[in-house]
């Protein structure tokens, strides 16, 4: 199996002369989730989809506990993962901070080295039949993300993006304009976010 890319020009701020460059990206995947992450591993291995479930809830049950004791937990050939904070209050010295100041931002996710690895030699193909930074109207847009949502559960502004050859900032527009219409709705905050058809249910 190979994954599928396309060619998309690079923004251009200043609107010079100098010419536009190219750059490539991942189009057409699909999210991957738990359940069929759950189904591939009970075929590839003697264990059933309960108990590989309830592995993977230990795991992060397990990832979320350490990580609030603020260990950093690195899982080999997964990758290392660790908390940042902020802090709600500019100051320049430590008495002007209080405890209640400082909140959990975000977990960091650094790659193994092995998958990285592993994936330098993934295959990669050109999808056919497209020119470089193709473009659509909004009408069309929205059409296909609607028919991707009929065989499809979910979506994500990135997935967005691939099958409309866009910007993040025109999938988050069309994205708006479908939440505007009533037609999906949203699961989740900023980048992790998923979006199902308004009379889906997950």
């Amino acid at each position: 199996m190979s994954a599928e890319y396309a060619l998309f020009k690079n923004p251009n701020p200043n609107k010079d002369d100098e010419k536009t460059t190219l750059h490539a990206r991942i189009v057409g995947g699909t999210v991957v989730d738990t359940e069929h992450i759950i189904e591939e591993l009970k075929e590839a291995s003697s264990f059933s989809p309960g108990d590989i479930k309830g592995l993977l809830q230990s795991l992060a049950d397990y990832l979320v506990h350490h990580l609030k004791q603020g260990d950093e937990v690195d899982l080999e050939g997964i990758g290392h993962f660790s908390v940042s904070l902020s802090c709600s209050k500019k100051a320049a010295t430590p008495k002007e901070i209080r405890a209640d100041d400082i909140h959990f931002k975000a977990v960091n996710f650094r790659c193994s080295k092995k998958i990285t690895q592993r994936l330098k030699g993934m295959e990669l193909k050109r999808r056919p039949n497209t020119s470089d930074n193709p473009t659509y109207d909004q009408k069309t847009r929205l059409a296909n993300i609607q028919k991707y949502l009929e065989t499809h559960d979910s979506i994500m502004s990135s997935q967005c993006m691939g099958i409309n050859a866009c910007s993040r900032y025109t999938a988050l527009k069309d994205i708006d304009e479908l939440i505007r219409a009533g037609v999906i709705k949203k699961i989740g905050r900023q980048k992790t976010a998923i979006y199902i058809l308004s009379d889906s249910t997950l």
